[in-house]
């Protein structure tokens, strides 16, 4: 009799546990649907003053980490160089503006582009941590913006599809995440020239651009320097410590000086970056190096193909000068 009794409180012992585990997965259900008009990164939100890491992982780039040291925020796989701060900006605008407008049960997740593995994966996970490395938020988004700005998005480990919105500008590839351009020099400010020991000052840099196609096309690139990769310059060093440079210098009517160095190893195109003055700079010029320095000094960037073949291998004319 008392192996009855036994028997049968264990039975209803574990019909309240299955009960209970039923309710409370209701409950996450109803929690998961019931979040029309909330902040899409609400826990961020609400401690965006602790906010310290920002993950984002991409097929194209893999996994990223922008992190918080001290009030700067660095990419931690580029080197720890700085993050672009325009796109950290979007991020910020995207966390305290975007809410959920609507909900669907629509479990096909790979109708929505929300699915995170597979061949046909094009989405980005999103995951946000405190001070104390403490999860704060994780989505899912879809990589495309409809015409009213909003896009798809679930809670990483939720199947519910949400619509949000104030998410236009956001991206979680790594290039975006590097502060572009790395240099823009325009025609207008350059005092004077100097490539592999010819000089060319206003006048006759001037005459360049107008009878030199690659004149020319050096001025365009200047203007809008690409980059799509970097390493410290000690790095550098130890991997290549026979790479020799390619010098060039350009002087602003301001008296700021940019000393660019090219190098080509095994087929790609590297630029590093020193900013130094003439001797009589105008006065806002030694606070923008001491500002701007440390976006250089320490660096050496990758530059695209296209831009590295022709500013590595050019060759300007002699320009005549009146004897």
């Amino acid at each position: 009799m008392k192996n009855k009794y036994l028997y049968y409180a264990g039975v209803f012992c574990c019909a309240v546990v299955i009960m209970l585990l039923g309710v409370f997965g209701y409950m996450k259900y109803q929690e998961g649907r019931n979040v029309r008009g909330q902040y899409t990164f609400d826990n961020t939100r609400k401690n965006i003053s602790r906010l310290s890491r920002i993950s984002l992982i991409t097929p194209e780039s893999g996994e990223i980490n922008i992190i918080r040291e001290g009030n700067t925020w660095k990419f931690k796989e580029a080197a720890s160089y700085f993050a672009n701060v325009e796109m950290l900006s979007e991020f910020y605008k995207m966390v305290n503006n975007s809410i959920i407008l609507s909900v669907t049960t629509d479990s096909d997740l790979q109708k929505y582009d929300l699915q995170t593995d597979g061949d046909k994966n094009i989405s980005t996970i999103i995951r946000t941590y405190d001070d104390e490395n403490q999860l704060l938020d994780a989505l899912v988004f879809a990589p495309v913006v409809d015409v009213d700005n909003q896009r798809y998005a679930r809670l990483e480990n939720r199947p519910f599809v949400y619509t949000i919105n104030a998410t236009e500008r956001f991206s979680g590839n790594a290039v975006s995440w590097l502060p572009y351009p790395l240099l823009s020099i325009t025609q207008n400010i350059v005092e004077e020239f100097e490539w592999n020991g010819e000089v060319y000052n206003r006048h006759y840099f001037e005459k360049l651009l107008q009878h030199s196609a690659k004149g020319r096309a050096i001025m365009q690139i200047l203007q809008f320097i690409e980059y799509y990769g970097l390493t410290t310059a000690k790095d550098f060093v130890h991997a290549y410590p026979m790479a020799r440079a390619r010098k060039a210098k350009v002087v602003t009517i301001a008296g700021l000086v940019y000393n660019l160095y090219f190098y080509r190893v095994e087929g790609d195109y590297w630029i590093r970056i020193k900013l130094t003055s003439t001797k009589v700079p105008h006065k806002e010029v030694p606070a923008f190096i001491r500002n701007n320095s440390k976006y250089f000094d320490k660096w050496i960037f990758r530059l695209t193909e296209e831009q590295g073949r022709l500013l590595y291998d050019l060759d300007l004319p002699t320009v005549k000068r009146k004897s």
